[in-house]
């Protein structure tokens, strides 16, 4: 959806989302665009001699940093959501696996409200299995919201489960998925490994989360 508008809401708008405002100079203007996904905004700049207030705050705090390619940041850089931001953080976690049997590795989520879409899994073998769960907080958190009285609410109780007896290839395994899940402080990501070796082995898991705050 194009809209066009003033260039004050077109600046508070890229302002507000982190955006780079592409711009191209035609007929004596520059022409401006914020675009957001479906959403683009457009507005015009005359180009005077002496420049006008529009114009000096254009060519003087956005100009130089616009006509960025869309989707470009900076490594470790932060991403709007709203009126929150998104900052990737790593995590790494790992068990020791006898063979066999099913060994849980846990990792208690840090951050207030996160989401994850990627996961690792470092030192498997072909044949091994992998389910991927996550639990509710030891407190119940997620019942409680759901207006379970804290009295009543299951510890650590089973919300979700990703992953299924996913077979794992031999050295290492990564599952990225398009679209992420939203977790909060204290809930439990868990990795169930089975071993279908002959040996213990210590496997490791990484995992991709982005704290909204």
């Amino acid at each position: 959806m194009q809209i066009t508008v003033l260039w004050s809401d077109l600046k508070a708008f890229a302002n507000a989302r982190s955006l780079s405002i592409q711009w191209v100079i035609v007929n004596g203007c520059y022409n401006l665009a914020a675009i957001d996904g479906s959403m683009e905004l457009n507005a015009q700049i005359k180009i005077e001699s002496p420049a006008n207030a529009d114009q000096v705050e254009f060519e003087t705090s956005y100009k130089n940093a616009g006509n960025r390619t869309l989707g470009q940041s900076s490594a470790f850089a932060s991403k709007q959501l709203g009126s929150k931001k998104l900052y990737r953080r790593k995590h790494g976690f790992s068990g020791n696996c006898p063979p066999g049997v099913l060994t849980d590795i846990p990792f208690t989520v840090p951050y207030a409200l996160c989401k994850i879409n990627k996961v690792e899994v470092i030192g498997c073998e072909s044949g091994d299995l992998v389910n991927l769960k996550v639990y509710d907080s030891v407190t119940g958190m997620v019942q409680q919201s759901m207006g379970i009285p804290a009295g009543s609410v299951n510890p650590s109780f089973l919300l979700n489960q990703f992953g299924f007896n996913v077979v794992m290839p031999h050295g290492s395994y990564t599952d990225h998925s398009e679209y992420d899940a939203e977790l909060y402080g204290g809930m439990i990501i868990e990795v169930e490994y089975f071993n279908n070796g002959v040996s213990a082995k210590v496997i490791g898991v990484n995992v991709t989360l982005h704290e909204v705050k």
